[in-house]
């Protein structure tokens, strides 16, 4: 099992998506919205991070899980 460089919490949820924040451990801060397309079976995931890297990584990641 990979070892995982970031933690996310939720942080709201309604029907259909997801608010989650975390902290890489570089410190830096974190927020992805995940969202149910309502015409499929995707989810449309959206990160803000300062760093470009830790949010196409993030990105990367999250779109294996879903």
């Amino acid at each position: 099992m990979p070892r995982r460089l970031l933690h996310l919490a939720v942080v709201e949820t309604v029907p259909g998506g997801a608010s989650l924040y975390g902290r890489s451990i570089q410190g830096h801060h974190v927020a992805a919205l995940v969202k149910a397309l309502p015409t499929s079976d995707q989810v449309s995931i959206d990160i803000k991070c300062g760093d470009d890297a830790i949010a196409n990584g993030l990105l990367t990641e999250l779109s294996a899980h879903f």
